[in-house]
């Protein structure tokens, strides 16, 4: 239905479906009012929810520390190795290192 009034601003327009909008909410709410004891069951399982997803990214967090530490270990074991084996390569003597003279 257009407006009474064709100058009637764009202001006026959103005030008076705003007021509707909250006219009908209030009278769907009257009409279906939700039951107290559901909103705290569903505020109470969400809030166990947002609990134990917390706890699992803090349990996920300390495993990614532990394997990184340990991948850290182990590559400076590997690198250890490495560097006795080039050690003891070039102190054996008689062995040719591929250097022709």
């Amino acid at each position: 239905m257009p407006p009474d009034d064709p100058l009637e601003s764009e202001f006026e327009i959103v005030k008076k479906l705003k007021n509707l909008h909250a006219r009908f909410q209030n009278g769907w709410a009257k009409q279906n009012p939700i039951a107290q004891r559901h909103m705290a069951s569903v505020r109470q399982t969400i809030a166990e929810e947002w609990k134990k997803e917390k706890q699992q990214g803090q349990t996920a967090s300390k495993k990614g520390q532990q394997q990184q530490g340990q991948t850290k270990g182990l590559k400076k074991a590997q690198k250890s190795q490495g560097q006795g084996k080039q050690k003891s390569q070039s102190q054996s003597p008689g062995k040719s290192q591929g250097h022709s003279h």
